[in-house]
């Protein structure tokens, strides 16, 4: 059972080796990785090309840039595991994570989605996990309701090869956003999901990631919402689930359109930050 690692990288030259370099510290060694050059300007592609020629687990595949989903669908057409997983080229897998997720894989094989939680570092802040709360302290499975409310799976979790393939891949709909609109569509497919509470990633979060304007990452959440409101395959409480996110995100696209206009987006988002904070006290 190998793990396929798809690294999608545009002017990754900065972080592409501390990446390459967690693959390479895993402790176990049944993985593949496939690093997609998407049209970079500076070494990327030459760093990738540098890792391929001294670990022949490690491929590389070039193309014009295309954006992310694009990317990671090059990557899998590359790649031949049962399993596969995406990984930020400025992003890091702890030692452990081929380990612990083919453990959580053997013993619960009914499911195909195996999530962990991940570690968020932003530049001279505390790391956070990803996932926080009681529930997420245990083993748990997430619904496609409890997906539909908000983003909770990682992105690193893997995933069978046959739902990617049953769903016809990653989609470039919206700025951003792929990997949550793919486990929308999967889960909608019938994939089940699976989570356990060791934080096996490294997020590193910077101001020039898409997800960086939270106004524009909402904006591309409704286009996902208004793309999972057709599926036919949706139940009632799902499709109930799809119209109170629809609601709830429009709401939240107007306030934050209001106050980036008032306040302007950084000073804004530590406003709405401050308040989610406070109800969570109260």
């Amino acid at each position: 059972m190998t793990i396929s690692i798809i690294i999608p990288a545009y002017n990754a030259e900065k972080t592409l080796a501390r990446t390459l370099d967690s693959l390479l510290a895993q402790t176990d060694d049944r993985w593949e990785a496939v690093v997609v050059n998407d049209g970079s300007m500076d070494s990327t592609f030459e760093i990738a090309i540098d890792y391929a020629q001294r670990d022949k687990r490690i491929a590389v595949a070039h193309q014009d840039n295309g954006g992310t989903a694009s990317a990671l669908n090059t990557g899998v057409s590359r790649s031949s595991g049962e399993f596969i997983t995406q990984l930020g080229a400025d992003d890091e897998l702890m030692p452990g994570y081929i380990a612990s997720t083919r453990k959580l894989m053997l013993d619960y094989p009914d499911f195909d989605i195996y999530a962990s939680n991940a570690s968020v570092q932003a530049p001279g802040q505390k790391a956070e996990h990803f996932n926080t709360g009681p529930r997420f302290a245990q083993l748990t499975s997430l619904t496609l309701v409890d997906e539909i409310e908000k983003p909770q799976i990682y992105g690193t979790a893997a995933f069978r090869r046959t739902f990617y393939d049953a769903v016809g891949g990653f989609r470039q709909r919206t700025y951003n956003g792929e990997d949550y609109d793919f486990w929308l569509r999967i889960m909608a497919a019938g994939a089940r999901h699976i989570y356990q509470p060791e934080s096996l990633a490294i997020y590193h979060a910077s101001a020039g990631q898409k997800t960086s304007n939270v106004l524009r990452a909402r904006r591309c959440d409704l286009v996902i919402m208004r793309d999972l409101e057709k599926a036919k395959t949706l139940n009632s409480v799902e499709r109930e689930a799809v119209k109170i996110r629809i609601t709830r995100l429009k709401h939240n696209i107007r306030l934050r359109s209001i106050l980036y206009k008032l306040l302007g987006q950084q000073r804004a988002e530590r406003l709405i930050r401050r308040s989610s904070e406070r109800k969570k006290d109260a």
